[in-house]
């Protein structure tokens, strides 16, 4: 009894562990896109995205299909580069845009929460 119990422990720690790894692989993959599309967009190539250059790059089919994968429209994509720029430079860095992606994702309840700390 006490060989099959640890063994059901030691299947739960690899299973676990298994998942862990899943995850952190679909959020490199994940980031690894949303940089894509930030460099896409990102005209002048200087890390930096500018509100026209923003809503330029929402007007191509790849980034609305992207965002339409992450259950956002436009508006509210709009919206997250307010929350994103909230310093009033109307610009976002890179790493300010996949995190803010990162926080967003996974439904709209976080989008939402996220809209009521502006």
């Amino acid at each position: 009894t006490a060989i099959f119990c640890q063994n059901a422990i030691d299947n739960a720690h690899i299973q676990r562990d298994e998942k862990v790894k899943r995850y952190q692989e679909m959020q490199e993959m994940f980031m690894k896109d949303l940089r894509e599309i930030f460099e896409a967009i990102d005209v002048d190539g200087d890390g930096h995205l500018t509100l026209s250059e923003f809503e330029q790059g929402l007007k191509e089919p790849n980034v609305q299909s992207y965002l339409e994968s992450m259950e956002l429209t436009i508006q509210e994509a709009r919206m997250l580069f307010m929350l994103l720029a909230a310093d009033g430079s109307n610009t976002i860095e890179i790493e300010d845009f996949v995190l803010g992606c990162l926080q967003l994702r996974g439904g709209a309840r976080n989008f939402d929460v996220a809209l009521l700390r502006l």
